[in-house]
């Protein structure tokens, strides 16, 4: 066993508590004991060193001041978790969670200590209370009762079993987030409904792994008030590159106060005051001995005690002259030169008294954990269960383990203790006797569930020792082991150690596994693709569904590869080969999708789905029965699957493959996919402009959601409906809200692809609104972080175009109208978008284009824009396209009133334009009537109507201020301004001018407002009266 000491770890005094960043809060402290009863031996009777008084304060000083994290550091031995337990009584609850070196699992120091957490619950909490508790809790974790107790197990004590026994309908990452979520609830309910405070004590931080760092983050940024957090940490075993010192550096970011205190070494003047007030001699006779001590233990305080115990037991120490004295033949004859420190020869020359069967059993232990199974022990060791918990030498060896509440579990005293344990073994006879201990345990637990429930600790046993095995059927046992092993990882969301777990059972397997053992290499090979995708490794992914398919035995076998497939294309944006994969699947089933879907085949499908809702009230629809054809579910999880692709990628299927899924859901029944199928059609007929059906279906979609309380499918229900359906005919500033929910909704259920969308959304609509677009940018950089964690390319793209737009029009980059700058590279974007036929990301990148190029008066750039916008399909919202369409219309009016070439093709355009605009008005006047005015206005300009312009302006201006988007009031001030200027009306004009630079500047659009300063109208102050005037400047 080697150290987990990172390669780049701090050296010297400077470098000792630096996790994360020079600017960190240090207190520095010396500590003078590590147990109490280590003390007490030797200071009977005797007041507390004073050393310890000093640290003590500090850190109630630390308490007090109610810090997000309070971050003890130290190395090994240096007192820190004993420092921290001596706190635990100011607390209500006191739990806590260790993190394993020998035996790493993600979450189990969370598991740990909430259910630790629960216990005591159970205990003092009165009949009243308890069942207030239990009543508050499901709704606090949003019915996920079944992810919380899989996560604490303990909890079945408390609530009723048929909540327990939720399950959770989100997987992968999701599952992960939603974990998050659901365990920071749980912790914020148990403050809040008991009024009472908890501390939670993680120890070993330094061994933490990244998905543990994350549920540690998201505690911590919900600030609940009443928990306190105190972490220990030996941070010369962290270096600052390290996940923990990211972790914590972003944390300071974000503005969360993390408070350090560390403790270092003994000095020889400390250690010389320590067993000073041990022998009751002066500081002075002991001065020699103490500097023989500190030369062994460079001061760490568990080592100085030890060795001085050790000593003492020994004879060796001794008061000669009037000093004490060592011998140091006695020293000598246990030192090992290869040793880093005295005190491991110490602890093995306490272990090696020990008999071999004890010593065994503890070899055995150490190699299971921190904390471990007596019982699993004894029985691999082929013992009676009873055997180690009856063990006299056990008994007597309270300073190596010590049973916990008089369970068959006990732990470590310390981890150099588990350590010494460890190498009691010499490294060449370890493979074999692990395995020799894994073989045994799995003939006696086999054929009984503690087989699959300690799977993960066999698996472990047996990973150190899979090269002794050749035997070809007992490799097969262990691979079904390690499955087992795999999918309780996966239950707990340790997705990582799961995908090396399923590794490990691929490589078990015989050659012709698929021949013999086929549905044991089915489980694993599906299993394996799905986790695989889960983490984003899509190439691996893709090759394990490959191998899946080409074996399966039937086409039901081999449905979750294809739809592993289908999503994998879509999450690289390979939306055609996605499509595609699906609709050949969906042949397969015999559901009838068209060859091709043009305009006639889209009007049949829908022709054909209408019919069958015609025949239908949205109660019977509500009273759907459950679906159970296996084939039908199949194929809607392949439509939805393939639907996704192919709306993001608006591709003509999306019809189609929409409409095949509410025909299977009257048919069939409901289930999971059918609230989605609804949400999707009704914004299906939202872009077909049947209103009607778009606002009906939409709504019943909503009801379904409450009816069934689907939790998991609120954000994408809201993002489709809220930000595609009832956008036709309700304002966007109405629906932000709604969208905003989604997003927090999608990121509470796990959703988080529907999640990014809705805040996409959002933030376009907000973009065209009211708020300071500066303050958007800085909310969008956090929220890209959100699509950045979970590798959503395909709303990534999105959103940061978007963001580019507003960057754009704050000044920050070279080229005011090309999108290119911190988050997007325009000519890149435009090609992969164009390469991998990503309509949506085309679209947007017009929307956002004309926008800006308009906005910065680049009106052939905004001509250019809307005519390639005009060449493909509309994919957007009826809101985006309208917005296009008003830009496009008012450039051309614009370059038709300064140019005769093509006047008049760039006047018909414009009306078509206005006449689209209008129609969009008459349903939404909130976002669209200023549009209709204003381009009134500039058509009345063309035809030199200046009197009947003036006032359309007058009347757009009216309508922005209802409408409140500061980008309209801005461009209608500052086009009237032109106007005026032309009819020779110079005071108004400037007037105009000046609110049209208030307005941007309120909008946040510095290079707008830069552009004013050089603009044809210049306003010039005179210096002498005040007065401004109006200078040409060309």
């Amino acid at each position: 066993m080697t150290s987990s000491v990172c390669d780049s770890s701090f050296q010297g005094e400077a470098a000792e508590p630096l996790l994360r960043s020079a600017v960190t809060t240090l207190k520095t402290t010396s500590f003078d004991d590590m147990q109490a009863q280590q003390l007490t031996h030797f200071l009977p009777g005797k007041a507390p060193w004073k050393w310890r008084r000093r640290e003590e304060q500090e850190l109630q000083e630390l308490i007090s001041s109610k810090p997000s994290l309070i971050l003890i550091t130290g190395p090994s031995g240096s007192g820190k978790t004993y420092l921290a337990l001596q706190y635990g009584e100011q607390f209500d609850y006191f739990c806590s969670g260790k993190f394993d070196q020998m035996c790493p699992a993600t979450y189990l120091p969370f598991s740990a200590a909430l259910s630790d957490l629960t216990e005591q619950l159970l205990t003092k909490l009165d009949a009243e209370q308890l069942q207030r508790l239990r009543e508050t809790l499901p709704e606090a974790v949003n019915g996920e009762i079944g992810l919380l107790a899989a996560a604490i197990p303990a909890l079945s004590k408390i609530l009723p079993k048929q909540d327990v026994q939720n399950k959770a309908t989100y997987q992968g990452i999701e599952r992960i987030v939603r974990l998050r979520h659901i365990v920071t609830c749980f912790l914020e309910s148990v403050c809040r409904e008991t009024e009472q405070s908890v501390l939670l004590l993680l120890d070993d931080l330094q061994w933490a792994e990244p998905e543990s760092l994350d549920m540690l983050s998201a505690i911590l940024r919900k600030q609940i008030p009443g928990l306190q957090i105190i972490a220990a940490c030996r941070s010369d075993e962290v270096s600052v590159d390290s996940d923990l010192s990211v972790s914590l550096r972003q944390l300071e970011t974000e503005g969360l106060r993390i408070e350090d205190l560390h403790l270092r070494e003994l000095n020889i003047s400390e250690v010389c005051e320590l067993i000073s007030k041990s022998s009751g001699l002066a500081t002075s006779q002991c001065q020699k001995f103490s500097e023989i001590l500190h030369q062994q233990t460079q001061g760490n305080l568990f080592y100085t005690l030890e060795l001085f115990r050790t000593l003492k037991s020994m004879g060796a120490v001794s008061e000669k002259g009037g000093h004490l004295r060592c011998d140091l033949e006695i020293l000598n004859s246990f030192r090992n030169p290869l040793s880093g420190g005295a005190i491991t020869d110490v602890i093995t020359l306490k272990l090696r008294e020990l008999s071999i069967e004890t010593q065994r059993s503890l070899a055995l232990a150490s190699f299971m954990g921190t904390r471990f199974d007596s019982r699993l022990v004894s029985l691999a060791l082929n013992q009676d269960e009873q055997h180690f918990l009856n063990s006299i030498e056990i008994n007597k060896s309270s300073r190596l383990v010590r049973q916990q509440n008089q369970t068959a579990y006990f732990e470590f005293r310390h981890d150099k203790v588990q350590q010494a344990c460890y190498d009691l073994l010499p490294e060449m006879e370890k493979p074999k006797f692990f395995l020799d201990s894994a073989r045994t345990l799995v003939d006696k637990l086999g054929g009984t569930s503690a087989l699959e429930e300690n799977s993960i600790l066999l698996a472990h046993l047996l990973s150190q020792s899979l090269q002794l095995v050749s035997d070809e059927s007992e490799r097969v046992k262990y691979a079904e082991l390690f499955y087992f092993a795999a999918k309780s990882l996966l239950r707990s969301s340790c997705f990582t150690a799961a995908v090396n777990k399923f590794q490990v059972a691929r490589a078990l397997l015989p050659p012709r596994h698929w021949r013999d053992q086929y549905d044991l290499s089915l489980s694993i090979f599906t299993a394996s693709a799905e986790v695989e995708h889960v983490l984003g490794n899509c190439d691996n992914a893709e090759r394990l569904a490959s191998e899946v398919i080409e074996n399966a035995r039937s086409f039901f076998d081999s449905v979750l590869a294809h739809t592993v497939t289908i999503s994998s294309y879509s999450s690289q944006l390979r939306f055609e080969e996605s499509v595609q994969l699906g609709l050949h699947l969906l042949r397969q089933l015999k559901i009838p999708i068209p060859k091709r879907a043009g305009k006639l085949q889209i009007a049949v499908e829908v022709l054909r789905t209408k019919r069958k809702l015609k025949k239908l009230q949205p109660s019977d629809i509500l009273s759907l029965p459950v679906m159970t054809c296996r084939e039908t579910q199949a194929a809607m999880e392949i439509l939805d699957k393939t639907f996704t692709s192919a709306f993001l990628s608006r591709s003509p299927y999306q019809v189609p493959l929409s409409m095949a899924m509410i025909r299977l859901t009257l048919d069939f029944g409901m289930n999971e996919e059918s609230v989605s199928a609804f949400a999707m059609f009704s914004v299906i007929m939202a872009m077909m402009s049947n209103t009607e059906l778009a606002q009906q279906y939409g709504q019943l979609t909503l009801d379904i959601i409450r009816k069934l309380d689907a939790k998991a499918w609120v954000s994408r229900v809201y993002t489709l409906v809220y930000g595609l359906t009832f956008t036709e005919t309700m304002s966007v500033r109405t629906v932000v809200e709604p969208l905003m929910e989604g997003y927090r909704a999608g990121l509470a259920s796990g959703d988080t692809t529907s999640s990014t969308g809705s805040i996409y959304l959002a933030t376009l609509f907000r973009f065209l609104g009211s708020e300071s677009i500066s303050e958007l940018v800085q909310l969008g950089e956090e929220y890209r972080k959100v699509f950045n964690s979970f590798r959503h390319d395909n709303m990534l793209i999105l959103f940061n175009i978007v963001l580019q737009a507003m960057e754009n029009l704050l000044g920050r980059t070279a080229d005011p109208v090309e999108l290119t700058g911190s988050f997007l590279n325009q000519k890149e974007t435009e090609e992969l978008a164009e390469r991998q036929g990503n309509r949506a990301a085309q679209s947007v990148l017009c929307m956002c284009g004309i926008i800006v190029a308009f906005t910065m008066n680049d009106y052939a750039r905004a001509e250019r824009i809307f005519d390639f916008y005009q060449s493909f399909p509309s994919v957007q919202s009826k809101f985006s396209r309208c917005c296009v369409l008003f830009f496009g219309g008012a450039s051309k009016l614009i370059l038709a009133h300064g140019s005769p070439a093509g006047r008049w093709r760039r006047i018909r355009q414009a009306k078509r334009c206005l006449k689209l605009v209008r129609k969009r008005a008459e349903m939404v006047p909130e976002d669209h009537g200023h549009q209709v005015h204003f381009l009134k206005a500039l058509l009345f300009v063309v035809e030199a109507k200046k009197e009947r312009a003036l006032a359309a302006f007058d009347g757009a201006s009216l309508c922005s201020d209802r409408g409140n988007s500061l980008l309209h009031q801005a461009l209608i001030a500052e086009h009237k301004s032109k106007l005026l200027r032309e009819c020779d009306r110079g005071d108004e004009a400037i007037d105009t001018l000046l609110t049209a630079r208030r307005v941007y500047e309120k909008w946040g659009a510095k290079a707008k407002t830069d552009q004013l300063a050089s603009y044809p109208l210049v306003l010039k102050s005179n210096s002498h009266t005040g007065s401004v005037t109006v200078v040409e400047t060309n």
